[in-house]
């Protein structure tokens, strides 16, 4: 039974970077509008981007909104107005906890799940899924551990909120001196 056990490991080949890691195919879907008079223009756009990420625990989205107004009252008077905004939604993999280092500018976490430096750091003698295609753990710090398993739980979900809004007033003295 014990060479049965090992000869399956001896056998192994796990190629780590086809089970973390697959094509990543990114959507990006986006519609304008614009129209207007001499004395008034409006533009309107909003897009939505989606990338699944190029590992197993990587997943973007993103909306955004572009909203802009301009108004000419005379030759001597205009006004505009704009709203910027986009949503991003993102999950990666790691945890939250981190502490920088200003001098070289890199950041640490205790425990740092990094699919590409566990691809390219493990033993292919080791193996993802168990003879019967369950997950199988092997003991790392003296716990039970598998890649895939801490990809699907340990995550950080990041949510960030752009906002932009500008106005601008022109105002024309004469030909040779005007205030913005």
């Amino acid at each position: 039974a014990r060479r049965n056990f090992l000869l399956r490991y001896a056998g192994a080949n796990t190629d780590w970077f086809d089970i973390l890691f697959h094509n990543s195919l990114i959507q990006e879907y986006s519609l304008s509008v614009s129209g207007g008079t001499e004395k008034s223009q409006s533009f309107f756009s909003t897009s939505f981007y989606h990338d699944n990420g190029w590992t197993i625990a990587d997943k973007v989205n993103r909306y955004t909104l572009n909203f802009r107004n301009n108004y000419t009252f005379n030759d001597k008077l205009s006004v505009g107005f704009m709203t910027v905004g986009s949503v991003r939604q993102q999950r990666a993999p790691g945890t939250v906890s981190r502490t920088s280092d200003p001098v070289f500018g890199q950041f640490y976490r205790e425990f740092d799940i990094n699919p590409f430096s566990y691809a390219l750091n493990t033993s292919r003698a080791l193996t993802a899924y168990d003879s019967t295609g369950n997950l199988e753990y092997f003991r790392r710090n003296f716990a039970p551990f598998n890649i895939i398993n801490e990809l699907a739980n340990n995550y950080i979900d990041l949510n960030v909120i752009d906002l932009k809004l500008q106005g601008e007033l022109n105002y024309r003295f004469n030909k040779h001196l005007r205030y913005e």
